[in-house]
């Protein structure tokens, strides 16, 4: 496929996100779909290129020269083009000249846009003043593409220079990772099965049920994964359900299951001995749960669809000898797998969902038995989904106490060399996704 051609498809692509709600990975596979004519290669590019603006995008707009930008709602695909070319330059390393063929054929010559050439001129000068800037949050969040409250919140937390390199990990791919399902092989004879598959695994840092994987791939094609080997699964995602320890035969509560890829492993660390009771008040996200399950040998989940509010949730109070709130949050440490939640944010949503999730909190903690352990997690790395709601929750709940995570997972073999009863998986350090825990126990007799 030619140059210019590429960056046609490509412009074609990043007006469709622009234009619907719709999730980009959702949209690309629907762009695929529909023009089978694009081979793998021209794919493999455009997928890059596609979710690498996307990541991009507030620097992007930052060095597109005012004239293309304004004229993006008359000529979208001169303001896409633009876009693409701007990220070949500033992101991908590409050449002047290489992005040159490959936009000049399809941009608009129009008095007052300036040609192909000038505008990458343009966009390499402001590049560089971008860059030659004082270093700050501010100037931090603009070249990473992230929102400045979030760059300064971590810049006052691990220091300037920390953030920077955390910035350039959160912009990048996310490792393949998946967790191996104990109750139909070990690990090392997965290993093995899927070497015999055509893939060399090696075993994750952290956590003694992954595997990581050296490239993207079809995986639910593979006969080991249709047998119910393996789940995709984030190394660090992993930990939280080690937090809890289930014990075989006990009854254990997921009471923010999603799609349920932590309701399997407990499962999994039960050997499918006790009771096990996953809920989630999107039925849409548990409705591949029992298929997932099945295909896992997974046997003791029990479904429940239900709001925390919802009364039919009171048969369980007392109940549970161990209770995990993954708690919805903002996601912010999940932006290499979903890069679209770095996009600007509604302010009165972010200050209500700390309330919404010490609710949650409440309503499961009463769902734990006197003695009985109590996990609070997030994917994101921000103090007031974090912190700030257990201790809010400790405050007015004198009947828990807070445990060392850290401690917790040194008895399964993990040492993440910090102190403190929280567990912080700060990708740049762990090379994980982003997440936060704490555990709790219902102090007996309370």
């Amino acid at each position: 496929m030619k140059p210019s051609s590429l960056y046609g498809h490509l412009a074609e692509l990043i007006i469709a996100v622009d234009g619907s709600s719709f999730p980009a990975d959702t949209l690309v596979r629907r762009f695929f779909r529909d023009r089978h004519y694009i081979g793998s290669k021209e794919r493999r590019w455009l997928s890059a290129r596609i979710f690498g603006v996307i990541r991009h995008r507030r620097l992007l707009d930052a060095i597109t020269p005012p004239a293309v930008r304004a004229g993006g709602a008359d000529r979208p695909p001169l303001a896409a083009l633009a876009l693409a070319a701007a990220h070949a330059l500033a992101c991908a390393g590409d050449s002047f000249d290489e992005i040159a063929e490959g936009i000049t054929e399809r941009w608009t010559i129009d008095p007052g846009i300036p040609l192909p050439t000038e505008f990458l001129t343009a966009v390499g000068a402001r590049l560089r003043d971008l860059g030659d800037a004082p270093a700050s949050p501010v100037q931090l969040a603009l070249l990473h593409s992230f929102p400045d409250d979030v760059v300064s919140e971590w810049a006052a937390r691990i220091g300037l220079e920390e953030t920077g390199r955390l910035l350039t990990v959160l912009n990048t791919e996310a490792p393949i990772t998946i967790r191996v399902n104990t109750l139909r092989c070990t690990v090392h004879e997965c290993a093995q099965r899927l070497r015999t598959e055509g893939i060399v695994a090696v075993p994750g840092a952290l956590s003694p049920f992954a595997l990581r994987l050296p490239a993207r791939g079809q995986l639910d094609v593979l006969r080991s994964y249709r047998e119910g080997w393996f789940e995709v699964q984030d190394e660090g995602s992993q930990l939280l359900s080690m937090l809890l320890r289930p014990e075989p035969g006990s009854r254990i509560i997921d009471a923010c299951a999603g799609a349920g890829g932590k309701t399997m492993h407990l499962g999994a660390l039960m050997q499918n001995k006790g009771a096990l009771i996953a809920i989630d008040p999107e039925a849409a996200k548990l409705k591949n749960l029992h298929e997932r399950a099945t295909r896992a040998g997974v046997k003791v989940a029990e479904i429940m669809t239900a709001r925390h509010d919802d009364p039919m949730l009171d048969r369980l109070q007392n109940r549970g000898d161990g209770v995990l709130v993954d708690a919805p949050c903002s996601g912010l440490g999940t932006v290499r797998r979903n890069p679209w939640l770095k996009s600007p944010r509604d302010p009165a949503a972010d200050r209500a969902r700390p309330a919404l999730q010490l609710a949650i909190l409440q309503r499961a903690a009463g769902m734990l038995r006197p003695g009985g352990r109590l996990v609070y997690s997030t994917c994101t790395l921000r103090r007031a989904e974090n912190e700030a709601v257990v201790e809010e929750f400790l405050r007015v709940n004198d009947g828990f106490t807070l445990s060392s995570a850290s401690e917790i997972l040194r008895g399964w073999g993990v040492d993440l060399r910090e102190d403190g009863p929280y567990l912080m998986l700060w990708p740049h350090r762990t090379d994980t996704d982003g997440f936060f825990a704490a555990v709790m126990h219902r102090i007996a007799g309370r």
